[in-house]
């Protein structure tokens, strides 16, 4: 598995795609995507029509995620096993 920092080594050649900043939203959010590479996700971020209004909604999702705390009930102990028999079975595919 080739790891974010490794990604974006390859890319700081080049501006950032916009499935690039969509691999990076998380880091970037979290603060951990170093300088150079937070540099290169502003500047894509703050001249792409698509990916600005997605950040915003990313961050308005999180904000309401963490609103919503503990009224978000646990899911179904069925629904988890599901959930992760099919991850294991497409992992391929991620």
């Amino acid at each position: 598995m080739i790891t974010a920092l490794r990604k974006l080594r390859n890319w700081l050649g080049r501006p950032l795609r916009c499935e690039e900043v969509n691999h990076f939203i998380v880091e970037y959010l979290d603060g951990t995507l170093a300088p150079r590479p937070r540099a290169l996700f502003d500047a894509h971020v703050a001249a792409c029509p698509n990916c600005s209004p997605f950040l915003e909604q990313y961050r308005q999702t999180i904000a309401l995620v963490r609103e919503a705390g503990a009224d978000v009930p646990e899911p179904p102990e069925e629904l988890v096993e599901a959930t992760m028999n099919f991850l294991r079975q497409h992992a391929d595919a991620f």
